[in-house]
């Protein structure tokens, strides 16, 4: 006998087998799901009231995170399907824009007040510069390999990537993002 037939088998991780058939990770997606309702019941349960009193109906801030949900589940899916070497392409730029985008909200203050929003309240440059940090972080991290441990080419311009952004998010205020992206 040889000793392969002594040998155990190796278990695989639960969920490991359907993941490579499907192409994603089922527990993710449950997991991410569950993280969107428990969203929804507490907006939903934050809202219904200032809802009443802004629009008659107590469901229409909630209609409308609604439709924001629909909206943010299509880019998902149209994200998941991105080629990465894109991203590490589009890091720089998607840098830029954001950073632009904190500025203007900076500029177009109104009577002297920072906002959060630009285009009517309806864009918040915070948001997608949290996003645009990730992706960026990504990519110069990927790129620095195993000098990122050194003190000059690892450290500091880290610190300095996340200071420029977290001062432009900080002058609007908006604290919660800058501790998000922090």
């Amino acid at each position: 006998m040889t000793a392969n037939a002594f040998t155990p088998p190796v278990s695989q991780p639960l969920g490991t087998r359907h993941s490579r058939w499907l192409g994603f990770d089922p527990w993710l997606v449950l997991l991410v799901l569950g993280m969107i309702a428990f969203g929804l019941v507490m907006v939903y349960s934050a809202s219904w009231d200032v809802s009443w009193r802004l629009y008659l109906d107590s469901n229409a801030i909630f209609f409308k995170q609604l439709q924001n949900l629909a909206f943010a589940l299509v880019v998902m899916l149209v994200a998941a399907f991105i080629p990465l070497h894109w991203f590490r392409k589009l890091a720089i730029p998607i840098m830029v824009v954001a950073i632009v985008g904190l500025l203007l909200a900076l500029v177009l203050s109104v009577g002297g007040a920072p906002r959060r929003a630009i285009l009517g309240g309806s864009v918040q440059p915070s948001e997608m510069a949290t996003l645009a940090l990730i992706i960026y972080l990504a990519v110069w991290m990927e790129s620095k390999g195993d000098r990122l441990s050194e003190w000059g080419y690892g450290f500091l311009p880290l610190m300095m990537i996340l200071g420029i952004v977290d001062g432009l998010v900080m002058a609007q205020p908006d604290l919660s993002v800058v501790l998000t992206a922090a």
